[in-house]
């Protein structure tokens, strides 16, 4: 596990420290804005740095920074929530499974919203991967060393804030696009887990026996869950409802966390636009670390802290640490997604591939988190009646039976002897006294088409005096 500073955060979340010093050049400036091609200065006063495959670099590093990245957290301060993949299960079965794997998944509280992997590298090591922030990827290591990849560049950090580096690229996407001679496509759109359909019929009658249409006010309605069904067709002279209804439903939190798996997981990695521009983040790491070794080199990095003044030896000491760490997240993010020789895929993406050929990597997460809500209720709203649970539905039916249910329509009379309608407005509202029914008041009952009344539930109404 992460340190206490990591197991509850804010996605993507910057904290302040105490600063002890300033970002400054990771080398000395010898100049103003540039004026001409021939002054190699930005128009900050960092000289670029002269990198073999890329244009307009800068590197800055501090020794100590005011604000930097930690590990989200829940939103809301509570407990996040891990999810495990069954990797030991697929071994058991003699399947070989890719590395680096994914070892578990961290999410907000609710279990829908997943802040960052743990992935485990050949050597059992273990780092944390943030994906809860599409424009930007961090890799952390359990000392709190981090590696930042965004669109403006690469940004190494240590813990609490101390010897990071910044090396900045202009336009990186599109110098990386051009690299790897890529042709950038439009962001796609969110896509979602899928539902699994099945039909339900429904017979609705009122308390008078006629066929309930679509006039019934309140207008009726099947969930299955908190989703609401969808009526395809209304036979008004029979009283049919047709509905067509989705398990678990887009609004159940299984579906919405594999929803989110899907988008911000499996896409974001193998996929989608790298922070909504190009190419994919695959193709980002792979191009920087073919093309970009000489300015992740670890003598440039510790000369970058180096120049910002290493007085004591306890320094020197964490400068050093700090490179060594920077040059293994290095290492470990280009192990984790850089594609291979003969595939088209990052490690990552391959080990999902796999994993679904056995399992299913979304279904596997979620379940565990999820487990609680299955079996869900089929409910019906109509009318004045709500009956909470038809049914309990454990999956989605492969056939369904057919119900009879009555309803109570609060815009017709009660049918029984002596019935009569309220009279009087507000306060004085009552019915007659000739409408008044001794001890009870009007039953009703649903039971499945051709067999006994499964329930009989008895409704009181509140009856005062004319």
């Amino acid at each position: 596990m992460p340190s206490s500073d990591t197991t509850d955060s804010a996605p993507g979340s910057t904290r302040s420290v105490t600063s002890m010093s300033s970002p400054v050049a990771a080398t000395p400036t010898s100049g103003g804005a540039s004026n001409g091609s021939g002054n190699n200065a930005t128009t900050t006063g960092v000289p670029e740095f002269p990198a073999a495959n890329f244009t307009h670099v800068t590197r800055t590093a501090a020794l100590s920074q005011e604000t930097c990245y930690f590990l989200p957290e829940d939103p809301e301060g509570d407990s996040t929530r891990r999810a495990l993949l069954y990797n030991s299960r697929l071994r058991e079965d003699n399947v070989s499974i890719p590395i680096p794997y994914i070892e578990s998944v961290e999410f907000e509280k609710d279990g829908v919203n997943p802040l960052y992997l743990t992935v485990r590298d050949e050597e059992g090591g273990i780092y944390y991967l943030d994906i809860s922030h599409r424009g930007r990827l961090s890799v952390v290591d359990p000392d709190g060393y981090i590696v930042t990849l965004d669109a403006e560049g690469i940004h190494f950090s240590g813990g609490n804030c101390t010897y990071g580096i910044s090396i900045t690229i202009g336009d990186m996407y599109e110098q990386i696009a051009n690299l790897a001679g890529v042709q950038c496509a439009a962001l796609k759109q969110q896509k979602r887990a899928e539902d699994l359909d099945f039909s339900q019929t429904l017979y609705l009658h009122d308390q008078c026996g006629n066929p309930v249409d679509r006039s019934l006010r309140q207008y009726p309605q099947l969930l299955v869950g908190d989703t609401v069904c969808a009526d395809v067709a209304v036979d008004k002279d029979t009283g049919q409802w047709d509905f067509e209804c989705t398990f678990p439903g887009s609004e159940s939190g299984s579906l919405r966390c594999q929803w989110a798996i899907k988008n911000k997981v499996v896409d974001f990695i193998s996929t989608d636009p790298f922070g909504g521009s190009c190419p994919d983040l695959s193709t980002v790491v792979t191009t920087l670390e073919q093309s970009g070794q000489d300015i992740v080199d670890p003598s440039e990095l510790r000369q970058d802290l180096v120049n910002q003044g290493l007085s004591t030896d306890r320094a020197k000491q964490e400068a050093d640490a700090a490179v060594v760490a920077y040059t293994q997240l290095w290492q470990a993010l280009g192990a984790i997604f850089t594609k291979g020789e003969e595939s088209s895929k990052g490690a990552l993406e391959e080990y999902i591939d796999v994993y679904n050929t056995h399992r299913s990597f979304e279904n596997d997460i979620c379940q565990s988190l999820h487990e609680g809500e299955i079996p869900l209720n089929l409910t019906l709203i109509a009318g004045a009646t709500r009956i909470p649970a038809i049914t309990t539905l454990n999956w989605a039916p492969e056939s369904t039976r057919p119900y009879n249910i009555t309803v109570q329509d609060s815009s017709r009379i009660a049918c029984c002897s002596n019935s009569s309608v309220a009279e009087g407005e507000g306060e004085t509202c009552a019915y007659p006294r000739e409408a008044i029914i001794p001890g009870t008041g009007a039953s009703w009952a649903f039971s499945p088409l051709d067999s006994p009344i499964l329930s009989h539930l008895q409704m009181h109404f509140r009856l005062q005096d004319y």
